[in-house]
């Protein structure tokens, strides 16, 4: 809009401008796909070093906008309060030893050894 006046364009964008965009994007992947894709840019980057910096250079971004959110832990608050849970456990939990004789399981085996029994034929 020219300032202090009419519109140039009032009727805006031809659409016409939006599909060619479209189309030169579909003819360069057809033309990449055609001459070798990655293999064009290994010949491209060995023949013409200064052409493939600048491809590169277009298509890498050069900003990268990034947010980061950081948590800050008092470590001595959460270890006292740490330590204040396992002295309030320790006092539901009575953990004196005890004098109580060894318990002895008698593993002695026995006389005659429990049959297997075998499945029917027809399972076999």
């Amino acid at each position: 809009m020219v300032k202090g006046g009419p519109s140039l364009n009032p009727s805006g964008r031809p659409k016409e401008a939006l599909s060619l965009g479209k189309e030169v994007i579909a003819a360069l992947h057809k033309a990449f796909e055609t001459v070798g894709k990655e293999k064009y840019l290994v010949e491209l980057a060995l023949e013409d070093r200064k052409t493939f910096a600048a491809l590169i250079a277009k298509v890498i971004p050069s900003e990268v906008n990034q947010t980061v959110q950081h948590t800050v832990i008092d470590l001595s608050t959460a270890m006292a309060q740490a330590n204040q849970r396992l002295a309030d456990m320790s006092a539901l939990i009575d953990i004196t030893p005890t004098q109580q004789a060894p318990t002895t399981i008698d593993a002695t085996p026995e006389a005659e050894p429990t049959p297997i029994i075998e499945a029917p034929k027809k399972w076999r």
